[in-house]
């Protein structure tokens, strides 16, 4: 038997709206976040829709595709046009994230680039990222991982080769 549970306005706005993708709330909590192509809001929307319940963070995100069929050139500059020309009409609440395409976007206060990989699956599905996240968050400890109860996420970049292949092997495990 269910029954009503209290329950925040970010996760109420969720539940009503889950639906709903371009549907436009004015609440002050709610950040929308432009993308190059539907894949790549895609990719955002299910890393953030797993691990959102155990963000501690009192606003919520919708990730929205510039490009929905991604068949033009030219994603980044889109969507950096589009973030920009919004925010100059008074909308402070939109964000963007793009490639670095080998360098050549830059970022903003409101443009977020991922630089030094190719594209977002690449960030994403990096298992040294998703180990570093992971432990951040804290849904796996370092023991989880195969390394000392005294590693955290900050000093992933002082573990030997070896060390990087057991957390991998480790996590490839867990994900299974």
């Amino acid at each position: 038997k269910k029954r009503l549970s209290k329950v925040s306005k970010d996760r109420a706005l969720d539940v009503l709206t889950s639906n709903l993708p371009m549907l436009s709330i004015e609440y002050g909590h709610r950040r929308q976040v432009f993308l190059e192509s539907d894949y790549d809001a895609g990719v955002f929307d299910r890393l953030y829709s797993t691990l959102k319940s155990r963000l501690v963070s009192g606003r919520s995100l919708a990730f929205i595709a510039i490009d929905p069929d991604r068949n033009h050139n030219g994603g980044c500059s889109r969507v950096m046009a589009m973030v920009k020309a919004l925010r100059e009409g008074g909308n402070k609440k939109i964000f963007g994230i793009v490639d670095s395409d080998n360098g050549a976007n830059k970022p903003s206060d409101y443009i977020f680039v991922l630089e030094g990989r190719y594209s977002i699956e690449n960030w994403v599905l990096d298992p040294l990222f998703l180990s570093a996240v992971l432990l951040r968050n804290q849904i796996l400890t370092p023991e989880d991982l195969g390394l000392g109860d005294t590693m955290t996420y900050v000093r992933l970049g002082e573990l030997t080769d070896a060390q990087k292949q057991t957390m991998i092997d480790r996590l490839t495990i867990i994900l299974g």
